[in-house]
């Protein structure tokens, strides 16, 4: 488990066993996710932290994965049939879709949600359909509901919109605009309700909507890097440049198809829309020196629709002679994507060459709760953590019935297992004395953990 599965995982445990979740504008993100993935568990039997199992937290982001790859059909009218197939095949086989969509963190829901709101925004502008104005207001409440990144969607939807409009020869009347104010202030009011029913845990915590301002200035400065700060050309980087265990096919079919699909389908007002979201959207992502691998998401999700929209130029431009030669050349780069994935996702998930593997939690994690288990076979050891990197422990530690945690040296120490990082174990074992076994383990590339035991020689 990843240290941000970890720390979901740890909070959907507590809300699991008191009944109640309330949002923590530190860092934890929006509710949505909690929410849907605690009746799957409560219909599942499980009912505390202990009982949960990783997969029973990923099949959420999974399902959630399932049901982008099927959304994509909502933009066949426009794009076309053979577009958007393009499109959900790739999102099938992609390793940057199946990495997250199966990892226990917001950005899968987070990024079905954006495409989502951008689809129901077009449709509503275009048709000004009452059930586009409601679908707009109810996604773009969820939305919020689920990162503070929200309002970097809505900036680029804006400046794309805004680009589009420039670009249109026709544009829509001041009447047609009027009829659409209507629809505008029911969805402004759905996206208030939905974000106060979340943001208050549905009327139980009143202090969640000031909270969730609070959260803004928060990620704001989160944005700065807080450590993972990384040079403006880092997502292209993680899209393009080839890895110890990748080319990355991922990127480039998209890289050589985006441009195909914007030369031929230009005159689309949608295709131009999806462009300068796209392009804004990596813009803005680039400028801000915090970056995971997982935000790329956000960057490739409109861009694979385009790449449909280059795969369907294509398919339209060979004459029957060549059109055998297209499927070869698709069919390879099927197997490319399918080769990939087998490697990124399943064979070498959380190698730290791995260019998916973020800060990954190693295998050794596994050894140090075989060592504590054999220390604690009933589970009931008295166990203190002393360290200020200890996630993703508080998971692995899940079936301990008395785990405490201290980012410095607690009094009294008197714990029957002690884990500690290496930079304080000369202070532990001055305060314990002899006696103490003392064993190494790794928790994540360059993080190690100590655990000492009672009763065995060093």
């Amino acid at each position: 488990m990843h240290t941000d599965e970890a720390v979901h995982g740890v909070i959907l445990g507590q809300m699991l066993e008191t009944g109640t979740y309330r949002y923590n504008p530190v860092d934890s993100h929006g509710p949505t996710l909690y929410y849907l993935t605690w009746p799957l568990l409560q219909a599942m039997g499980v009912h505390d932290l202990a009982q949960m199992e990783a997969w029973q937290l990923r099949l959420v982001p999974a399902l959630i994965g399932s049901a982008f790859i099927l959304s994509l059909g909502l933009w066949a009218r426009e794009l076309g049939l053979v577009a958007v197939m393009s499109a959900a095949l790739y999102a099938m086989l992609a390793a940057p879709f199946a990495y997250y969509q199966r990892y226990f963190i917001h950005e899968a829901l987070f990024v079905f949600l954006s495409l989502l709101l951008i689809w129901t925004v077009w449709r509503f502008v275009v048709d000004g359909a009452f059930r586009y104005a409601v679908g707009m207001g109810l996604t773009a409440g969820c939305l919020f509901a689920t990162k503070e990144t929200a309002p970097l969607v809505v900036v680029a939807l804006g400046i794309a919109g805004a680009l589009t409009w420039i670009t249109q020869t026709t544009r829509p009347s001041l009447l047609i605009l009027k009829q659409r104010i209507k629809g505008a202030l029911i969805a402004t009011a759905l996206f208030g309700i939905v974000f106060v029913l979340f943001y208050t845990s549905f009327g139980t915590n009143p202090h969640g909507v000031p909270d969730a301002f609070r959260a803004i200035f928060r990620f704001a400065h989160r944005a700065t890097g807080e450590g993972h700060e990384k040079p403006w050309w880092t997502y292209l980087a993680w899209i393009f440049a080839p890895g110890f265990y990748s080319v990355p096919w991922s990127g480039w079919i998209v890289g050589i198809l985006v441009p195909v699909g914007v030369y031929a389908r230009w005159n689309l007002p949608l295709v131009r829309l999806l462009s300068f979201y796209a392009l804004v959207t990596l813009v803005l992502y680039s400028l801000i020196p915090y970056k995971t691998p997982w935000l790329e998401l956000n960057i490739v999700a409109p861009a694979i629709l385009l790449a449909g929209v280059g795969a369907s130029a294509l398919y339209s431009w060979a004459q029957k002679p060549w059109r055998p030669v297209l499927y070869i050349v698709g069919g390879v780069f099927i197997l490319a994507l399918g080769n990939e994935t087998a490697r990124l996702c399943f064979e070498n998930p959380a190698d730290a060459r791995n260019p998916l593997a973020y800060s990954p939690t190693v295998g050794d994690i596994e050894n140090l709760v075989q060592a504590v288990n054999a220390k604690s076979p009933n589970h009931d050891a008295y166990i203190q953590v002393v360290s200020d990197d200890y996630w993703p422990l508080p998971w692995y530690l899940r079936h301990e019935k008395n785990v405490g945690y201290w980012a410095s040296l607690p009094a009294p120490l008197s714990g029957d297992i002690i884990i500690t990082s290496p930079d304080q174990l000369a202070q532990v074992q001055a305060r314990l004395g002899p006696g103490w076994t003392v064993q190494f383990f790794g928790l994540r590339p360059g993080v190690l953990a100590v655990v000492l035991s009672r009763g065995a020689k060093k």
